[in-house]
């Protein structure tokens, strides 16, 4: 028995749910990024991320009551700076990472309040490390590579209007890009970036 019958009625089934249960959101926040710091290179050298704010915009569009799919991107922000002994030998620049995600969510809550876990998966793209402390140690850009990963996420939203919700979101990626250029040779940097995002969702 072929599955195209199935998969054909699966897909007619979602465009042809009630258009009141179909709807999109779009979301503005205010983001933090908290990687796992230190990050120890050896038994006395570590790199340490002080978090900054960022940016973030999502997309989501429900599919009924409770499943929702979303795509979202974040602009995260963290100084960095190599310690050795305790002691910080370097200021290695701002770590600026842009984080795609696509989530697929179920919400649990109504139109007042509504928790939901998502998961899916994301893309970070990691800005070169710079600044005048790796240059005068004659090591240059630190290169961070870019990566996929999976990504874990819960938030809430509280409606304040009909068409307007305060977000609050959380994104956990199991992070771990290659790096060179600190100590000359490649080495891998477990950041396991937790996101933390506060913005306005805005229903149409």
């Amino acid at each position: 028995m072929s599955l195209r019958p199935a998969v054909i009625a699966a897909a007619l089934a979602l465009l042809t749910l009630p258009l009141a249960a179909q709807s999109n959101d779009l979301g503005f926040f205010a983001v933090s990024s908290h990687v796992a710091s230190p990050v120890r290179t050896d038994p006395t050298t570590q790199l340490e991320f002080k978090a900054k704010i960022g940016y973030g915009l999502s997309f989501n569009h429900f599919w009924g009551r409770h499943f929702s799919t979303e795509l979202a991107a974040d602009v995260t922000k963290n100084d960095a700076k190599l310690t050795i002994g305790g002691v910080q030998a370097l200021a290695l620049g701002r770590l600026k990472q842009t984080v795609i995600t696509g989530t697929l969510q179920w919400h649990f809550g109504g139109s007042t309040v509504d928790p939901y876990l998502g998961l899916g998966a994301a893309y970070v793209k990691t800005d070169d490390l710079r600044s005048s402390d790796l240059n005068l140690a004659d090591i240059g850009a630190v290169k961070v590579d870019n990566k996929t990963a999976a990504v874990a996420n819960a938030g809430i939203n509280l409606a304040m209007t009909r068409t307007m919700a305060l977000a609050f979101d959380a994104k956990y990626i199991p992070l771990k890009p290659n790096a060179a250029g600190i100590s000359g040779a490649g080495q891998t940097l477990k950041l396991n970036p937790l996101i933390y995002g506060l913005g306005l969702r805005f229903r149409f």
